[in-house]
């Protein structure tokens, strides 16, 4: 199991590579067949079901306003969640932007300090050392479903992503936690430039 999700990792990493000037200029991931399959297979799924409902609603003779409603719901209710569920897919593909005013080596050395001090894992990329993950423990005990947090650095800026390791499409997403590392992370930065400007200022 353990071969297997170090696999899908470096994977997905060299992915993220392959994309890398793209990713640190809009800021999200590219466009791509596998990331618009479950876009596509959601709006099928809402056709059938808009059709079906619009089937049954004409198929209604009685002319129940109580029942034409109903069936009005269902059509109406996929719609929402239709658009709900891909909004959230959307904003799955995009980076958390971190303006740390910091050149990329000095963004890269402050980021690994972070997480060192964090007892956390970092997964270096052989390639590049702009970019660093780290992934959580399984979220339950019956699979091996993880997040993957992705560090960018760039000069500036940190670019900060979080996706799960299951290929799966879902309906109710796992909490994040990118926004969360994102906070920790600019505080350490901020905490460190105030400290640099205060040395600086007593030299």
């Amino acid at each position: 199991m353990n071969n297997r999700i170090e696999n899908r990792q470096r994977n997905q990493d060299d992915s993220i590579v392959s994309n890398l000037n793209f990713i640190k200029l809009n800021k999200r991931y590219p466009w791509t067949t596998k990331l618009t399959m479950p876009i596509v297979v959601y709006a099928i799924v809402f056709l059938l079901t808009a059709c079906l409902s619009l089937t049954l609603l004409n198929n209604s003779s009685d002319g129940n306003p109580t029942k034409i409603s109903g069936r009005i719901i269902l059509p109406i209710g996929s719609l929402l969640v239709l658009g709900l569920t891909i909004s959230i897919y959307l904003k799955s593909l995009k980076f958390i932007v971190l303006p740390t005013g910091l050149n990329k080596q000095l963004n890269h050395d402050l980021l690994v300090s972070f997480l060192n001090q964090k007892h956390l894992l970092i997964y270096h990329h052989p390639d590049t050392n702009d970019v660093l993950q780290i992934v959580s423990r399984p979220l339950n005990f019956q699979d091996d479903r993880r997040e993957t947090l992705v560090f960018v650095t760039d000069e500036n800026t940190i670019l900060i992503n979080s996706h799960f390791t299951d290929s799966g499409w879902r309906l109710t997403a796992a909490s994040r936690h990118d926004k969360q590392i994102g906070g920790e992370l600019m505080q350490w930065i901020l905490q460190y430039k105030n400290q640099n400007e205060t040395a600086v200022k007593y030299r």
